[in-house]
């Protein structure tokens, strides 16, 4: 069976694509768009470091193989960036590490779109579930993944640098 390179995503405008180091300048612009996450969850954005850190994160013993950082573009405009681990934490488990979008695209059902596109292409790959993280300060964000289907497994803190924060372990089993 094919499998596409990444999530068939069918909203007039939009296009997908992996991102690598050559979009570093796009990410590190959608990053300052998005200040205001990464002031929430590490207490600052110098957006640069933000967009070199997701472009080389890894999930722990993961390799490149198992990481898919994909980019929504409207024109040449970097709108949005998702960034899965496979096989994380186990054998046809997937996670969200991250899912941004600009803030001019949010409350549109843009969001929902392409996370509709992504979870079909995780089943189509294999992926039995799903899990991420959401701060406990985003209740907003909390709502998103709860309408998708995902439920709270537990709370626990985050350690970012010097920050400890409390955020809510969600998952979500997807069926064949």
């Amino acid at each position: 069976m094919h499998q596409p390179a990444h999530p068939d995503v069918r909203l007039p405008g939009l296009a997908v694509s992996r991102l690598g180091e050559r979009d570093l300048p796009a990410l590190a612009e959608l990053c300052a768009e998005c200040s205001a996450f990464f002031e929430m969850v590490a207490g600052d954005c110098d957006p640069r470091r933000e967009a070199e850190d997701i472009l080389a994160s890894l999930p722990p013993e993961r390799t490149s193989r198992e990481k898919h950082l994909f980019g929504f573009w409207r024109g040449t405009e970097l709108v949005g960036a998702m960034d899965l681990g496979e096989s994380y934490p186990g054998l046809h488990a997937w996670y969200v590490a991250l899912f941004l979008l600009a803030p001019a695209i949010r409350q549109r059902g843009v969001g929902a779109s392409l996370w509709a596109a992504t979870e079909s292409w995780i089943r189509m790959r294999g992926g039995t579930g799903v899990g991420l993280i959401v701060q406990r300060d985003n209740p907003r964000g909390r709502g998103f993944w709860e309408t998708r289907g995902f439920t709270v497994t537990g709370e626990t803190v985050q350690h970012v640098g010097d920050r400890v924060n409390q955020v809510w372990s969600m998952s979500r089993a997807l069926v064949p």
